[in-house]
């Protein structure tokens, strides 16, 4: 047990260390999904006083309109990648009961998203979401999940802090929160 977590330690520090690669310099603002696809954009963000996290979730389609949105509270554990790791089960969960099947992902977490790409064999708890999120991936028409800049993810970010200010989830279908109002536009005057 000492030694996979070990290995998993390892594989974290090389992946925080190595920048993702770019054939154009890094995207700092959103970037619409291929057409027919819906563009995700989730993000956690944490709060140690209240043992959680916000979780805010975005759905657009190519022209960027948004499709839908989440917002709820999970429980905090102190691994970053494990927090992005439900998350990123939550996300996938949410697209195939309400039916996005060909999607891309944009994730903050440089780590989750090495960690699906290459696949090594973790046993350690990140290992058992990785190869839950795997297996539920493969339930999917497409699925790419990119890492990008949190500049890039801000109307996701903006959800996960207006969730933990709320007692439950909210979900919204082709609206959006007023939180989002600005930070649609601009996105959308950034195409």
């Amino acid at each position: 047990m000492v030694q996979e977590a070990a290995q998993y330690a390892a594989f974290a520090a090389s992946a925080s260390e190595e920048e993702p690669i770019y054939s154009n310099p890094a995207p700092q603002h959103w970037k619409p999904p291929a057409y027919g696809r819906s563009k995700i954009n989730f993000a956690i963000i944490p709060c140690k006083q209240t043992s959680s996290v916000g979780f805010g979730l975005i759905i657009r389609d190519w022209e960027g309109f948004v499709l839908a949105t989440m917002e709820d509270r999970l429980n905090f554990h102190s691994h970053p990648a494990f927090n992005q790791a439900r998350g990123l089960l939550k996300v996938l969960n949410f697209c195939l009961d309400t039916g996005f099947w060909q999607i891309e992902i944009d994730c903050e977490d440089h780590t989750l998203v090495s960690l699906l790409h290459e696949r090594p064999h973790i046993r350690a708890e990140i290992g058992l979401l990785v190869d839950e999120i795997v297996e539920l991936i493969r339930n999917f028409q497409f699925v790419f999940c990119n890492h990008v800049p949190k500049g890039c993810n801000l109307l996701a970010r903006a959800l996960a802090s207006d969730a933990l200010a709320k007692a439950g989830p909210s979900i919204c279908f082709e609206d959006y929160p007023p939180c989002l109002q600005s930070l649609v536009i601009s996105d959308l005057h950034h195409q």
